[in-house]
């Protein structure tokens, strides 16, 4: 049996992977029953082994995983003479890239991130004919049971977080692990519901290459609520995301601010999958427009600006107005005052 921790989101976790999880920790000499109370669970190793358990609330099952991996991968760290990857570390990278504007752009600040940190994990793509591999090079010196799991654990991490990134879950073609037949038997081989092919070179999945440009959707308090949990949960996140138009506002408050060019409906549209026509209906549907949503962001923007006491000229200019008179009778209109008041 396989146990899927992709698709509809149980209610309980069978016990044979709670026990397959504690046999691993045991194995590289690690007490289960420490780790059983240290996740607050009231079982011990016999309990599962003796079908005394046959399974565990998902919210339970996930505190165990946790504590499991966090063993697994300290131990195949230290057997390979490198540190281990910091919790707070993670979620710094997850803090550098929730501003990103695709996920293209994700991908590459995460490589960058990697190169910097220096803790034995290099991240790149490499290009194919209409397709990409993201891959993960870890540095394992001991290629046991610890380390396969905590580098699954970890390159089906990224393909989960870049899918909440944009959300959707990401279809990948293919998976590999650079790791020999001995391995196909673990349970938790099922992370990317695809076969996962094992001999690879490298661990890696495939995408195609339209996924990379799709638009990051995600907001600062989404990611803090997401860390809550998040990476260290055997559940995957919610891929589900609010209404397109708070989405298309993001995209567009990015592009003001990084002053890129606008993007226009086409390129909204197609970002979300959509056309131009059903684009704009579920805009309406949201009781607004892209009009509406380009003058909410060009006021955000001049209101902060000004507050910060830039120039009026200058922020007429960032925000693409004409002149400052144009952008003088557009403050108005919006707050009521005069930029030169917001500014005082």
């Amino acid at each position: 049996m396989v146990l899927s921790i992709t698709r509809a989101v149980p209610k309980n976790v069978p016990a044979y992977a709670a026990a397959h999880l504690l046999l691993k920790v045991q194995e590289i000499g690690t007490d289960a029953h420490t780790i059983l109370q240290d996740a607050g669970l009231p079982f011990t190793l016999a309990d599962f082994e003796q079908d005394r358990v046959r399974t565990l609330p998902r919210e339970q099952f996930s505190v165990l995983y946790r504590e499991c991996i966090l063993a697994l991968e300290a131990h195949a760290n230290q057997r390979s003479g490198r540190l281990s990857m910091e919790l707070n570390e993670t979620r710094m990278l997850y803090y550098c890239i929730i501003n990103c504007r695709t996920l293209l752009e994700a991908i590459v600040r995460s490589v960058a991130f990697f190169d910097m940190l220096d803790r034995g994990i290099r991240l790149s793509l490499d290009y194919g004919d209409g397709f990409a591999d993201f891959v993960l090079e870890t540095r394992r010196s001991h290629k046991n049971s610890a380390a396969f799991l905590s580098d699954l654990v970890g390159l089906s991490s990224f393909h989960q977080f870049y899918g909440w990134l944009i959300g959707e879950q990401i279809a990948v073609r293919e998976v590999q692990m650079a790791y020999d037949e001995g391995f196909e038997k673990d349970v938790f081989m099922d992370f990317f519901q695809t076969p996962v092919r094992l001999g690879g070179d490298r661990h890696r999945f495939r995408v195609g290459l339209d996924i990379l440009e799709r638009p990051v959707v995600r907001s600062y308090p989404e990611l803090e609520r997401l860390l809550e949990t998040f990476p260290l949960d055997v559940m995957p996140p919610d891929y589900r995301t609010s209404r397109i138009s708070d989405h298309v506002r993001k995209i567009m408050y990015s592009a003001l601010l990084n002053r890129a060019a606008l993007p226009t409906i086409p390129d909204l549209a197609g970002a979300f999958g959509l056309s131009s026509a059903t684009f704009r209906r579920r805009l309406a549907e949201e009781e607004t427009s892209i009009g509406k949503v380009k003058e909410s962001c060009r006021r955000q923007l001049a209101e902060e600006l000004l507050g910060r006491g830039e120039p009026i000229q200058v922020v007429a200019t960032r925000l693409g107005f004409s002149d400052t008179t144009c952008f003088r009778r557009a403050f108005k209109h919006w707050t009521g005052t005069a930029p030169s008041r917001w500014r005082g």
